[in-house]
Formats: C-alpha cells, structure tokens, sequence
C-alpha cells in the first residue's frame, strides 16, 4: 500500500473520535485491587469479557482525584494465562505426562494451592506486555490515534468521559464501528473502496512457503496455554489465539485455542487443563467450536463483515486443504487505516515458520 493511500486511509479515521464509538449509557465493569483471581475469572466469564480495570479503593488518590486516582491498571486473560499456566509445580505434569493417569488427590491439593487463584489480582497486573503499559484516552482523542494504537496489538484502553465515569473501548468497538461506516465507502475507485475490495492474498495477511504456528489437538491444554504466551511478537505482544489442527490430517484445521478459554477454570476444576485440548474444551465448552475461516481470496470487506458478524476476534485463513495459512485479526483490519504494517511483524518475530522446520 502506497504512502499517499495509507494517509487518505488516516484521514477517514481523523473524521470520528472516541465519543462516536461509545454508548452513553455504557457502564465501566472494574474490580478492586484485594479481588482474588478466582473471583476475577468468574466474573470475566459471567460478562463474556476478557479485561478489567482495577481499583484501589483504599487509595488516598481516590480520595483527591476521584476514580481515575485510584486506577492501577487493566488485567487481561492474558496475565491470568501467563500467572496460571507457568505455574512452576505444573513442570513436571508438561514433559511426558500420560493424561490417562489420575492424579493423586495429594497432587491436585498442591497444584491449586499454590496456584495463584486465591491471590490478589493487583499482583498479576503488568504480567503481559500490554498491561505494562496504561493506554488512556480522552473521550474527544481522533479514531485515527486510537486505530494506531490498535493495530499494533493493544487490545482495549480506558476513555475518559465528561459524562458517565471511565469506561472501556476495545478493538472489537472499533470494528463493529468501521464495517457500519465502511457500508457506504465503496464507491468505485476511492482508496477505501480498493482495499474493501482487495482479496486477502493482496492486502499481504499470508504468505506463500510459510504456515502459522499452531498446537495439535491432543497436546495438553496447558501446552496450549503456555504456547499461547511462549512467542513473542511485535514489541513482545503474545499471541491471543491458536489454530488447533489434526496432525495426522496434514494439519487440518479442527479448532481454536485463545485465553477466553482458561475463563471457566476455578480450584474445583483447575487440573481439568492437565486433559488433552479436544477432551479439555468439549468438557468447557460442551464442544470443540468450528473455528471462522476465510481464503486468501476473500475480499477484505467480506472478512471484516465476517468477524463482525460472528462476533469473534480472528478468522484462519485456509488453504484449499483446509489448512491454516494466515489469519485476519482485529488487528489487521486496524492496520491499513494507519502507517504500521503488521504483516511485517509477523514474519520478522517468528508468528510463522518455514513448512521445512
């Protein structure tokens, strides 16, 4: 994408700001900071959400500056993934362990104990990159600032409103926003209208002689979760999802692995993550969920419709095998409104190996 188009692309987001995204009535879900992690994830699944800001509501701060002098950070899935699955007493149960042996009660003890489920969950703040840096925006700050923010893989931040308190803006906002605005630019021959109608195999999301890195459907869970956080991207984000592929079907596609899924653990069920993926999220989930897919030929309007449509976070894209070749995030639509170009990253930090390894 040229210079010129990437800056008239800006200039469609420099006409909305944050205020135009947001609800009025939208309430900010947020915990304070003695909450314990349990706790937290039991309320990131009541609401179906994957961050929360947290409080200090003893804070002397509070008491001068209002809520905002109290905030300490958002927590996201992705701390509570690093803070469980890279508990040191799982080590021994990540190389060669049978899942067809039951632990012993004694074991199962030790492993929540010393878990941090019953910790407070200001100690897990900073354990993923973005949540070592705190994204604040006004109410009134450009779409355009936001979107730059975004697509470099920040997930969500906090706006600050003249009315009705702090609340939350997510990646997920910004493209429910676009696709009902993108509608009505298709006119032939705009720069807007040329990307919505490039297929994905040019807007560069994939890349021949390469395959995405995935976790195969029999490795344990906590495999999966700790893969999850073992690559380190662009300004060292982790990855938010795995393609679940059959090995033994040459990698076929059969699932998708992403923090959400670690939301319905608690000490009850926390070694449940010790069972094979397939077995782990069908006793979740009730099932193994089709993963969203698209092609390299898909048109990028009708893979932005899609993941809006589906109110997922990605789409694989797949070969004719059915094969994950390259995915289209909520990032990648970001990207092209601004001058960062993800794909780049992607290749460079590791997100994709050579099919010779």
């Amino acid at each position: 994408m040229s210079n010129t188009t990437s800056i008239k692309l800006e200039a469609f987001l420099d006409k909305y700001t944050v205020k135009d995204l947001i609800p009025g009535e939208r309430k900010l879900i947020h915990v304070e900071s003695k909450t314990t992690v349990e706790d937290v994830l039991k309320l990131l699944n009541k609401h179906k959400i994957l961050s929360v800001p947290v409080f200090d509501k003893s804070s002397e701060h509070e008491k001068k500056n209002g809520m905002l002098g109290s905030y300490l950070g958002l927590i996201t899935m992705a701390d509570i993934v690093q803070g469980l699955a890279f508990n040191p007493w799982f080590e021994k149960y990540t190389l060669g362990f049978d899942p067809t042996k039951k632990l012993f009660v004694d074991d199962m003890e030790r492993l929540v104990k010393y878990s941090v489920l019953q910790s407070p969950i200001s100690e897990l703040i900073g354990m993923s990159q973005e949540t070592k840096d705190t994204w604040i925006f006004d109410e009134t700050s450009s779409l355009n600032t936001v979107a730059k923010c975004f697509s470099q893989g920040a997930h969500r931040a906090l706006v600050t409103r003249e009315k009705g308190g702090p609340t939350l803006l997510s990646q997920s906002d910004c493209a429910r926003f676009l696709a009902r605005k993108l509608e009505y630019e298709t006119a032939l021959g705009s720069d807007i209208g040329k990307l919505l109608e490039q297929p994905l195999s040019k807007v560069g999301l994939f890349m021949k002689g390469v395959k995405v890195i995935s976790i195969d459907g029999n490795a344990l869970a906590l495999m999966g979760f700790q893969k999850l956080l073992q690559w380190k991207g662009y300004k060292d984000w982790q990855l938010a999802s795995l393609p679940i592929v059959d090995s033994k079907q040459g990698g076929k596609l059969i699932g998708n692995l992403s923090e959400s899924d670690l939301r319905g653990i608690t000490s009850k069920n926390l070694c449940d993550i010790l069972l094979p993926l397939k077995e782990y999220l069908t006793k979740m989930n009730g099932e193994i969920r089709a993963p969203i897919t698209v092609t390299s030929q898909t048109t990028f309007l009708e893979a932005l419709e899609k993941v809006v449509l589906e109110k997922v976070h990605r789409a694989w894209i797949v070969d004719d095998k059915n094969v994950p070749v390259g995915i289209f995030s909520l990032s990648d639509i970001m990207a092209p409104f601004t001058n960062f170009s993800w794909i780049h990253s992607k290749n460079a930090d590791g997100q994709f190996e050579s099919k010779g390894k």
